[in-house]
Formats: structure tokens, C-alpha cells, sequence
């Protein structure tokens, strides 16, 4: 899925189109499979480390907290893929990767899914579905139209559309999408985490074994604001959304660091 701005930075304005236009029409399997093998490796790393990290802060591992861990990932994942664009536009070393964005975008879409599927039919009881839809609506109504989004976006993302839809239209929608999509998903945690991250941050959470680690939610939550912001200033500001950049890597664990510190009082 692309996810360059919507007017793009580059000095080479095809970039994004010669990401996906390069693949030749009918199916490349062993292409295919390399490039989600490389998406799905991506993701079960990620996977492997979130969940590792929820059972050593919950001291046990259940469907609740895989359906977490995966979460996290589709954000990680989407974060990442939002970042490939302007990446790939000031450092030439990341075009590499942004063959990979389809497919890393693809695999976040199946998260997505996955994870909405698990909240709503698995773990909720028929009553706790007329909450979903009652006293959490704001939740779940952005948390469905990030899924939708991305689903809408996956059904058309073949090459085949592309060139039935036109590049440009196509790139657009790709756009879009992608933007609405992270947009949502961002106003879904909102609504849905944020309570308890500021719970957290005055009052610990004794339910878990190490309530002084902080939930993986809200150190993805610090990257996720800070991509938002630089995806903002991109539309404002090039040089501005580069100043961000760098700031940001410094920002962001720092912020994760003060959030460890914060967890001490808790232990």
C-alpha cells in the first residue's frame, strides 16, 4: 500500500508508481512468496517480542493478550510502512525497502482483521457486543472504519487493478486510504486506551505480576503520535517534517525512558 503524501516530496515523481508497475502481469509465485515471506518475517518477529513482552508484565499468556500483541504489531507495522515514504525520499539506502510496502501493508490489513474478529466474536459475550456498540460506539466506529480502510485497500491492490484503474487514480486511493486508515486507527486508540494509559501513569495497574512496566500500548503510543506529527508537517512544512524526523529519534525513547521511571513508584 502506498503511502507517499499527497503531494509527493521526491524529485522523482513516478518513485511510488515504479514500486509496483516494475511487476509484470499474470502471478510471479516465487516473487510473491519472497516479498510476503519477507512481510510475515517481519511481522512474526515483531509478534514474538510482543508477546514475550505481555507475558513477562501479565505473568501469563492467554487469547486476550496474543489478540494485544498483535495489535501492537499492526500498529508497529503500519507506523512503519507510513515512514517508508518520506524515508525513501531522503535517504537513498531505504529504497530497498519500498518493493516491501505493499505486502507490509497487506500483512497490517490481516492483523487488523484478525484482531477485530478476536475483540468482537471471541472474547466479548453477546451483551458485551451491545456494549461495543452502546457506551464504547466511538471505539468501535473508528476501529471499523480503520478496518474497513485497510480491507478496501487490500481488495485492490493488485497490479492488474492498478493498470485496470489507472496508476494515478490508483495511487490516489492508495493515499487515501492508507491515511484514513492511520487516522482511525489512532482515534480508535484513543478512545478505547487512552483511559488506561493515564490510569497507568498515576496509579499502576496492580491487576498484572509488574504493574511497574508500563503496557506495550503506550510505548507504541509515543511512536505512533510522533509519526502522526510528521505525516502532519509533511503537508505544512518539508523542512519541518525533516527537523521532526531527527527529533523524533531522540523524543521518542526518551519519552519511553520516562515512562520506565514513571513505573518505579509502582513496583
Amino acid at each position: 500500500m502506498d503511502t507517499s503524501t499527497l503531494q509527493p516530496l521526491t524529485a522523482n515523481p513516478k518513485l511510488d508508481v515504479a514500486a509496483v508497475a516494475h511487476r509484470k502481469s499474470g502471478t510471479n509465485w516465487g516473487f510473491e512468496f519472497r516479498q510476503y515471506g519477507a512481510a510475515a518475517l517481519v511481522a512474526g518477529l515483531l509478534f514474538a517480542f510482543a508477546a514475550f513482552y505481555w507475558y513477562a508484565r501479565q505473568g501469563v499468556f492467554s487469547l486476550n493478550i496474543a489478540n494485544r500483541a498483535i495489535a501492537d504489531v499492526a500498529f508497529i507495522i503500519l507506523a512503519l510502512v507510513l515512514l517508508l515514504g518520506p524515508l525513501t525520499r531522503w535517504y537513498n539506502v531505504v529504497d530497498r525497502y519500498l518493493q516491501y510496502r505493499k505486502e507490509l501493508g497487506i500483512t497490517a490489513a490481516v492483523l487488523v482483521v484478525t484482531h477485530f474478529v478476536i475483540s468482537f466474536f471471541l472474547l466479548t459475550s453477546a451483551s458485551g457486543r451491545v456494549r461495543f456498540v452502546t457506551t464504547g460506539a466511538k471505539g468501535f466506529l473508528f476501529g471499523s472504519i480503520a478496518t474497513l480502510a485497510l480491507v478496501g485497500l487490500t481488495a485492490i491492490s493488485s497490479t492488474t487493478l492498478m493498470r485496470a484503474i489507472g496508476s494515478k487514480r490508483w495511487w490516489g486511493l492508495q493515499r487515501w486510504g492508507i491515511h484514513i486508515a492511520y487516522v482511525a486507527s489512532v482515534l480508535h486508540v484513543w478512545f478505547v486506551a487512552l483511559p488506561r494509559w493515564r490510569t497507568w501513569y498515576t496509579k499502576g495497574d496492580p491487576r498484572v505480576l509488574h504493574d511497574q512496566w508500563p503496557s506495550l500500548g503506550i510505548l507504541i503510543g509515543w511512536l505512533i503520535a510522533a509519526v502522526l506529527v510528521l505525516r502532519l508537517l509533511e503537508h505544512v512544512n518539508k523542512k519541518a517534517a525533516r527537523i521532526w524526523w531527527y527529533a523524533m529519534l531522540g523524543l521518542v525513547p526518551l519519552a519511553w525512558i520516562i515512562t520506565f521511571w514513571i513505573g518505579r513508584k509502582f513496583a
